[in-house]
C-alpha cells in the first residue's frame, strides 16, 4: 500500500471529503472545516506523484491540528496565526508520513541521502528537508540542553 492510499484510508476513517477540483490559482491544497459540515480537503487536479502526498499530507494535518479557519482577515495577528497553523500542520504531515527512528537507521545504518529518503518515504527531497529540521528542534536540541544541564549541575 502506498502512502496516498494511506492517506486517503485515514481520511475516509475521519469522514473527510476529497475533492480534486481547481481549488484556486496558484493553490495546490485547502482545508475547510465549517461547523455542521462534513470537512473537506481540496486537491488541485494537476497534482500527482510525491507532490501530491506531501499537499495531502499537510491538508490532513491541518484537519487534526486546527480549526479549518486561519485565513479569516488580514492582519499582523491572523498572520502569525497563520503561520503557527501552517507549523502545525506541517508537523503532525511529518509525523503521519515519517517515523524518526526509521529516519534515524535509514540515514546512519543504510546510509540513505534526501533523494534515498524522498522515494522511501513517497514525497518531495524539500519535505524530507524540512522533516529533518522538525526532527532536530524536537530531538536533538532537547539532548544538546539536557547535556548541557549535566555538566553544569
Amino acid at each position: 500500500m502506498n502512502l496516498y492510499e494511506k492517506l486517503l484510508i485515514i481520511s475516509e476513517e475521519h469522514k473527510i471529503i476529497i475533492d480534486r477540483s481547481k481549488v484556486l490559482p496558484g493553490i495546490d491544497g485547502a482545508f475547510i472545516q465549517i461547523e455542521g459540515v462534513q470537512p473537506v480537503i481540496y486537491l488541485a487536479p494537476d497534482l500527482s506523484g510525491h507532490l501530491l502526498n506531501a499537499v495531502f499530507a499537510e491538508e490532513l494535518g491541518h484537519f487534526f491540528s486546527s480549526y479549518g479557519n486561519s485565513c479569516v482577515n488580514k492582519t499582523l495577528k491572523n498572520d502569525m496565526d497563520s503561520l503557527r497553523c501552517e507549523s502545525r500542520a506541517f508537523r503532525y504531515a511529518v509525523d503521519l508520513v515519517m517515523n524518526p527512528f526509521t529516519v534515524w537507521r535509514l540515514l546512519k545504518v543504510q546510509k540513505f541521502n534526501l533523494y534515498d529518503l524522498s522515494q522511501y518515504y513517497e514525497v518531495p527531497v524539500s519535505f524530507i528537508a524540512d522533516a529533518l529540521k522538525v526532527f532536530k528542534i524536537r530531538y536533538v536540541y532537547p539532548l544538546v540542553e539536557t547535556r548541557k544541564e549535566m555538566l553544569n549541575g
